[in-house]
């Protein structure tokens, strides 16, 4: 797999900075994330806010107004949050990078939101919060996740609640930003047209941007790193409001992280399980049955932590034919693996995916910011194909018997006031 001249560079606080010289591309990408792990509700609610008014600098009226003035360059700024992390999406000219990127910056470094700003912010959560209350796959993910990770880990503070916004005001976002935001671990990615004569000549800007991430002071220091509990296996049934004209079921695990020698295998495993047209569970339950509308697997990958995920959506009736299936196919790939012919098409195809989402510039900084923040390199797409090519159906399955065993599965089903 072969990607552009690419250099990686260690800033201080275990910072990382990776660019990507893309010839031709009419926009530098920029992608920074930086850690912040909530560690009750409320910080997660106040956090949340915050990740999205990182954008607004000190002399706006309001989030709008910041929009403005970067369209004004050009400039395209996203900023939000996860459970792990805060981060800032910038597309950019390359003539503007250097005056965009170092506002950017001095605001992260002293943020100042101004009260319409914060306003609107506020309104914006409670709105969110409010379409979201109730919601089955609000309810249901709520009760995965207080499984998966315990009631007081930090990944477990994953939805904002309404209650904690009153009060919310310029001065308290300022002390959170001041006390939590941390340059150290974080991920600057930044991908385009850098003019380094196929990556001989690192000068220009390249070096201008990397002095600009290098010498920012961000406050704040970092809070221990969270540790995954491990196995938590159960089977939840969860009630949600209303009537539902479909089930949901998951099945979580779990997982090693993308550097651990085991993750090419058992990413093969869930390809096998259901990560394409013709994989186990797609052609059993969804081509064969008809009992599911779709089937999704695959990884939820945060900072320090991995979770193996099946996601299917199926009609009331059919939910008992739909656990059963499940059960059934993972437990035959943990025990004899797939096919010689499901491996080469996983194989395929988990080289073929790869190669499309890091085909364009906007979505390889995307992706590598992803990669280089849970702790891996660049160099993960290379590595993990010429693992998956190297793998026999009893590496899978051993894989699968290692981490999707009876201990480790967290299953969960929806049901509604008709019952499951």
């Amino acid at each position: 797999m072969h990607l552009p001249p690419t250099r990686s560079r260690a800033l201080p606080g275990r910072a990382r900075l990776v660019q990507v010289d893309w010839p031709t591309a009419p926009f530098l990408e920029i992608r920074i994330v930086l850690p912040f792990f909530r560690h009750s509700s409320r910080e997660a609610t106040h956090a949340d806010v915050l990740a999205r008014l990182l954008g607004v600098g000190p002399s706006d009226a309001g989030a709008a107004d910041a929009a403005d003035r970067l369209l004004a360059r050009g400039a395209v700024l996203t900023t939000g949050g996860a459970v792990d992390r805060v981060s800032a999406s910038l597309t950019v000219p390359a003539e503007h990078a250097e005056e965009v990127v170092s506002d950017l910056l001095d605001h992260l470094q002293a943020p100042h939101f101004t009260p319409p700003a914060v306003s609107e912010a506020v309104a914006q959560a409670r709105a969110r919060a409010a379409a979201a209350a109730g919601h089955r796959e609000t309810t249901l993910t709520g009760a995965l996740l207080r499984q998966r990770w315990g009631t007081e880990h930090p990944y477990v503070h994953a939805v904002p609640d309404p209650d904690h916004l009153a009060g919310l005001d310029a001065s308290s976002l300022a002390l959170l930003a001041d006390q939590r935001l941390t340059r150290r671990d974080a991920a600057i990615v930044v991908v385009g047209d850098l003019g380094t004569r196929g990556g001989k000549d690192w000068g220009g800007l390249p070096d201008r941007l990397g002095e600009l991430f290098a010498t920012a002071r961000l406050p704040g220091d970092a809070v221990p790193e969270p540790t995954d509990p491990g196995p938590r296996g159960a089977s939840l049934v969860v009630t949600t409001p209303g009537r539902q004209p479909t089930e949901s079921y998951r099945l979580w695990a779990p997982a090693p992280v993308r550097e651990h020698p085991d993750h090419p295998a058992l990413h093969v495993f869930s390809l096998c399980l259901g990560g394409f047209f013709g994989s186990r569970l797609v052609r059993e339950l969804r081509e064969r049955r008809g009992d599911v509308y779709g089937v999704t697997t695959g990884f939820e990958v945060l900072a320090t932590a991995v979770t193996h995920v099946v996601m299917l959506e199926c009609a009331p009736d059919r939910l008992a034919s739909v656990r059963s299936g499940v059960a059934d196919a993972v437990e035959d790939l943990r025990t004899a693996g797939p096919t010689e012919q499901e491996l080469a098409a996983a194989v395929r195809y988990a080289t073929h995916a790869a190669t499309v989402g890091i085909s364009g510039p906007a979505a390889l900084a995307t992706a590598g910011a992803s990669v280089v923040f849970a702790g891996d390199t660049f160099d993960l797409w290379r590595r993990q194909a010429a693992a998956v090519a190297r793998l026999t159906p009893d590496d899978v399955a051993r894989a699968g018997a290692r981490y999707l065993g009876p201990d480790a599965l967290i299953e969960a089903v929806t049901a509604g006031q008709q019952g499951c």
